[in-house]
């Protein structure tokens, strides 16, 4: 595991999403604005699923982001993927993992034993339901430490 217990969390943004998926600005500008705020550290952290076909590009941008801006603030790459099942497995191919520095696993949905859960049955079915998103949650951490 990488270590960047150095950037204090108050200095730094682990979670923003660019262009590549469903942010509103370019990774470039999301550094300036990032190192105009006086932060240590970013990570561009876009949305994925199992088809995007677009991680090489991003990881590429990224990378030239860092060796531009080195001297100014740490940059990481990342993708956010939703946990799709009880067994804590997110909507992103294995290969993903690889090519970026952080991988954030969401819950977007709670799966249950037969998909998810829909959101009517959730206030209903409380207790159901947090017994659903905890054994996810606990499977995902298991399986991604």
């Amino acid at each position: 595991m990488k270590n960047w217990g150095r950037y204090h969390t108050l200095r730094g943004d682990w979670h923003i999403h660019s262009t590549f998926s469903d942010g509103r600005n370019e990774p470039e500008e999301i550094i300036e604005a990032a190192i105009s705020l006086g932060l240590e550290l970013v990570a561009i952290t876009d949305h994925v699923n199992r088809e995007s076909d677009w991680l090489d590009d991003f990881v590429m941008e990224i990378d030239r982001l860092k060796s531009k801006y080195d001297d100014k603030i740490k940059i990481l790459s990342g993708i956010e993927a939703k946990v799709i099942d009880l067994d804590g497995n997110i909507d992103a191919r294995e290969e993903f993992f690889k090519k970026v520095d952080i991988v954030l696993g969401a819950f977007h949905r709670i799966p249950d034993s037969n998909g998810f859960i829909p959101r009517e049955r959730i206030p209903v079915e409380r207790d159901r339901v947090l017994n659903f998103w905890y054994k996810a949650f606990l499977s995902l951490l298991e399986k991604n430490n």
